[in-house]
């Protein structure tokens, strides 16, 4: 089976029947501008090794001419579907002059990338199914020119101990309503952490109170500790004899606690990794979190030199990407911006955008331009997330794609 594509503007299009279908050979049809012929080589090699690819690089702007080389491959190919899921509009023109005259032999299809089908037509007979098509986050980021160069694992929520670890800090989170300002207060303490061990501190009251422009800050740590280890997060407490002493129940407690938006973060990530569909499959197909991306997918010596971004969490869910801004606290405008770049950059036209907050910091004047801003950007915008009860988060979670 040969297919033929139509490159366009957007990656996932380009590469549908490689997706969707098993060919012996695929050709891409486009003009010189596209210029991701190394990305599509490289994507579909890794699908499969065997494919044929051949790139016809032609005047898109020239209908005899578009003719005359889709006839030829009607020609000369044996069992040939032509993807219509992209290409540019007069290519498509000379698909259809093609189909007119020659539609005995041909097969079209069109991918239906939200819905996730497929429908064909062959001989006036109109086929459709469903499809398991589906990218990971890295090759979504990939087939758009990127490159990830830094994630975090997943292991914190692989076993029910840090899942439980989790959910109570969550708790906390909901409930304390100086809670940022409480975990920037604990990293400060842990740098007069004099205990060698890797889960435990003992920090010096003296040492800390001398460093801090408040005194009452030692008792709002202790207290903030004290919720810790009521939730589990923290294993024992003392603070006898001008010191505090504790520990943490494990490291994944450690490293949800080094900042203050970590705990938001890990939340959507680890409700989204637990949502499944009705037959107990995953709801999203990949996800990763705190995903850090180079654009134009080259590492380069100067590393600084690079374009890089961060993004909290991306989704898939089958061929929808969705991007994920994670806030818990004042939000700058900007943020919308940065979301928004790097959506369209490495999402596309099938990207889905949002950004997940507690409390943004504005007044009423500025919460409604924000609003309108995020509306405008097509950004969905969830605020206060932290007063929902579980299915309420749960809910916001699967409904965003």
């Amino acid at each position: 089976m040969t297919t033929v594509e139509f490159l366009y503007r957007c990656p996932t299009e380009n590469v549908a029947s490689a997706l969707t279908l098993h060919p012996n050979k695929i050709i891409f049809i486009g003009n010189k501008s596209c210029k991701q012929e190394d990305i599509y080589k490289r994507f579909i090699k890794s699908k499969s090794p065997s494919v044929i690819t051949e790139f016809i690089y032609t005047d898109t702007k020239n209908l005899t001419n578009l003719i005359t080389i889709l006839s030829d491959i009607v020609k000369t190919e044996n069992d040939v579907i032509f993807d219509l899921t992209g290409g540019e509009d007069l290519l498509l023109t000379a698909m259809g002059v093609v189909l007119e005259r020659q539609a005995q032999n041909i097969t079209v299809q069109r991918f239906d990338i939200g819905e996730n089908k497929l429908v064909s037509w062959k001989s006036g007979e109109k086929t459709e199914k469903s499809t398991n098509a589906s990218l990971s986050v890295d090759e979504q980021i990939t087939l758009h020119g990127g490159m990830i160069i830094e994630n975090q694992s997943d292991e914190i929520i692989l076993n029910d101990k840090n899942s439980q670890i989790i959910d109570a800090l969550w708790s906390v989170f909901k409930t304390d309503k100086h809670y940022n300002t409480n975990v920037k207060l604990l990293q400060r303490a842990m740098k007069f952490n004099h205990e060698n061990r890797e889960l435990c501190a003992n920090i010096s009251i003296t040492e800390f109170k001398a460093a801090e422009a408040d005194e009452r800050t030692a008792n709002w740590l202790i207290e903030f500790l004290g919720f810790l280890k009521n939730g589990g997060v923290i294993n024992f407490l003392d603070t006898k004899n001008n010191r505090i002493k504790f520990s943490f129940s494990s490291k994944a407690a450690k490293e949800l606690l080094e900042k203050s938006g970590n705990i938001l973060e890990m939340m959507v990530y680890k409700t989204a990794a637990d949502l499944k569909t009705q037959d107990g499959a995953p709801y999203y197909t990949d996800l990763m979190r705190s995903v850090i991306i180079d654009w134009d997918g080259k590492v380069g010596s100067n590393k600084t030199g690079d374009t890089k971004n961060e993004i909290d969490c991306i989704l898939m869910k089958n061929l929808v990407p969705v991007f994920i801004s994670c806030k818990g606290g004042d939000i700058e405008e900007v943020e919308l911006y940065k979301l928004d770049a790097v959506a369209r950059r490495f999402g596309g036209k099938y990207a889905k955008k949002a950004l997940i907050s507690t409390n943004h910091g504005k007044d009423e004047v500025a919460s409604a331009y924000f609003r309108k801003r995020a509306e405008d950007m097509n950004i969905a915008l969830f605020e206060n997330v932290h007063l929902l009860d579980d299915d309420k988060f749960l809910n916001m979670i699967k409904e965003l794609v």
